[in-house]
């Protein structure tokens, strides 16, 4: 079964690192987008999740997110230890949330938690 997850960073960073694009991993097809462009992208197509790992108020977005698109799980990496960014996260809706550095398999553990009750 093939997933397609949408990855949404700072968009400085992305246009940095030059990391727009779909990569293949293990049935996973992660689609990296910049924060300033999610919502022609998330309104055109359709994701299992949605990780939100950017972006100048991570929570407001994934807030907005969540309310235009309540079916879709939504994941939040958090750059920092503070725990009120993911109790707000989890407020806003956050179905996850992992912390920077992110590990692939913790990545990959989590989306396939959330779209195909992989366990």
């Amino acid at each position: 079964m093939e997933r397609r997850v949408l990855v949404i960073k700072d968009a400085r960073r992305t246009r940095r690192q030059a990391a727009t694009g779909w990569t293949h991993s293990e049935r996973t097809f992660l689609h990296v987008i910049s924060d300033d462009a999610v919502e022609a992208e998330i309104n055109q197509h359709r994701y299992e999740v949605v990780v939100v790992a950017g972006g100048a108020d991570r929570v407001a977005l994934l807030s907005s997110l969540q309310a235009d698109h309540p079916q879709t799980p939504f994941v939040l990496v958090t750059h920092d230890r503070d725990w009120r960014e993911a109790r707000d996260a989890m407020r806003a809706g956050a179905a996850d949330i992992l912390a920077e550095p992110l590990r692939r398999r913790d990545l990959l553990s989590s989306i396939g938690r959330l779209c195909c009750n992989d366990l």
